[in-house]
């Protein structure tokens, strides 16, 4: 988990931008303050939500395997 999170803090947003200059993401509310920093961490908090809930659930799917049961190492 811990590369994933370094690779998604080293993202190039210039590379993000469209060849003609104009900018595809806007990190400012209607008050025209910046939150970049929130956006991102709202983010990366979804995605960790997100891999936690796919991780239980293929864990889930793989014990109900009858053929993917020795998978799952038992406790004990």
């Amino acid at each position: 988990m811990h590369n994933l999170f370094v690779n998604l803090t080293t993202i190039n947003y210039n590379a993000l931008k469209p060849h003609n200059g104009s900018q595809i993401l806007s990190f400012t509310d209607e008050d025209v303050n910046d939150n970049m920093k929130q956006v991102i961490e709202a983010n990366y908090r979804q995605v960790k939500a997100d891999v936690v809930h796919i991780v239980e659930s293929e864990m889930e799917r793989i014990k109900n395997d009858p053929d993917l049961q020795h998978l799952i190492q038992q406790d004990g």
